[in-house]
């Protein structure tokens, strides 16, 4: 109960969460819609328009209820297969733990990891693909929060395409601060919320999935 005998601006300093901005917190205030609702139908409509334009994307994005790890763990339940070969490249905390996801759904696991306070070098993951053609899918953190930690996922990406392989990457924690895009990085499934530099309240994801994951999904 002391939260609430702060007065005004609580400012949050943990790694990762945001502060909401003052009109997303208006816009909470609104009567909710119910997803039976036609009025609903429409603003949800909208916002899959406007999250398409935001993404620079080709096709839908799909919006979970849920936050961002549930995107996550989605994108390795619905991709990865046991027949699989998953590279995780980890550089930090999210990155390690994908690999945790990518092991629950395929027993071949390979891993590049690095210090926490480095990068991933794209040389060390083209290295580790010629050496290991066998590799499908591969997955990146593109911001690991609590080391603070960037990927380069367009080189990345770059990479992992010429390969023929898969590429999640989690930006969730980068998407709306820097310059990133699914589809310049070439990611077949793309993972990032509002909960972090778009400064909304946690509670959804948003996700670019290319057509050839879909056709991998579906098969």
């Amino acid at each position: 109960m002391r939260y609430l005998e702060h007065a005004d601006p609580v400012i949050t300093l943990t790694a990762g969460p945001v502060n909401a901005y003052a009109e997303v917190l208006r816009g909470l205030g609104r009567t909710v819609l119910y997803d039976y609702d036609p009025a609903f139908q429409l603003f949800y409509e909208g916002v899959v328009d406007k999250a398409q334009k935001a993404m620079r994307l080709s096709n839908k994005p799909v919006i979970l209820h849920g936050e961002p790890v549930l995107g996550l763990e989605a994108a390795a339940a619905s991709l990865i297969t046991p027949d699989d070969v998953v590279l995780n490249l980890a550089s930090g905390v999210y990155g390690k733990g994908f690999g945790y996801w990518a092991k629950r759904y395929s027993p071949h696991l390979l891993e590049i990891e690095v210090p926490y306070n480095e990068a991933i070098d794209p040389q060390a993951a083209e290295a580790m693909l010629k050496a290991h053609p066998e590799i499908t899918v591969v997955s990146v953190c593109h911001h690991d929060t609590p080391s603070g930690t960037i990927n380069p996922i367009d080189a990345i990406g770059a990479l992992v395409s010429a390969h023929g392989g898969y590429l999640i990457v989690d930006a969730v924690s980068s998407f709306g601060g820097m310059q990133t895009h699914p589809e310049d990085c070439k990611a077949d499934i793309y993972v990032t919320g509002p909960n972090k530099c778009l400064g909304a309240p946690p509670g959804l994801t948003m996700m670019g999935v290319s057509e050839r994951a879909w056709a991998k999904m579906k098969s």
